[in-house]
């Protein structure tokens, strides 16, 4: 049995240190810690085995986690036989294929609505009518009514225009209300429904 011995350095005389060697002498291995060891060079072992070479995983992932699994039995001080090494294991695979797999499939299914596929050329002269259409509608309304819309239809609400026009919000209220109308009177007259 290997032993270590514990050296304390103790500060000395003004030029120097000495060393106490301590006189309790302490195993270097616990028996817990060569059935970790054990344990975890089996599952690297069994890893290797069941994913292979080219596998879609790593074998030392593999191994990392089933030894995370079965870390409280043998922290009970269980005998865990090889057949239960080796299930543990393949499950552990499994459950890693399956997760990573549906993190693809995820990734594939995020990028498809990113990138949604480029307007075909009917669509694009037809929203340019449609935008066409809108502007000169816009244009046909009151003022004040103008200036509301617009800002509506760049995407700000009711409290935001108040507050860019200095207006009243009832008064910017009725104005969008009106002016939405008319719009939507206009763009009908045109052809242009929703």
């Amino acid at each position: 049995m290997s032993a270590l011995a514990f050296v304390f350095v103790v500060p000395g005389p003004p030029y120097g240190t000495m060393a106490a060697v301590a006189s309790k002498v302490v195993p270097l291995r616990e028996p817990a810690s060569d059935r970790y060891a054990d344990t975890l060079r089996a599952l690297q072992q069994i890893a290797t085995r069941i994913v292979g070479r080219d596998g879609e995983v790593e074998p030392a992932d593999v191994a990392q986690d089933a030894f995370l699994r079965l870390r409280p039995q043998l922290d009970e001080g269980a005998e865990l036989s090889r057949g239960y090494l080796w299930r543990t294991a393949y499950t552990v695979m499994i459950d890693m294929l399956r997760k990573e797999r549906s993190e693809k499939r995820r990734r594939q299914q995020l990028t498809a609505v990113a990138d949604p596929p480029p307007p075909s050329p009917e669509t694009r002269v037809h929203g340019t009518q449609i935008a066409q259409a809108i502007g000169d509608c816009v244009e046909r309304l009151e003022r004040g009514r103008q200036s509301v819309v617009v800002l509506h239809l760049q995407g700000h609400g009711l409290k935001e225009i108040s507050s860019l026009l200095a207006w009243p919000y009832k008064r910017v209220d009725n104005l969008l209300y009106r002016g939405l109308k008319g719009l939507r009177v206009c763009l009908e007259s045109k052809g242009v429904t929703p």
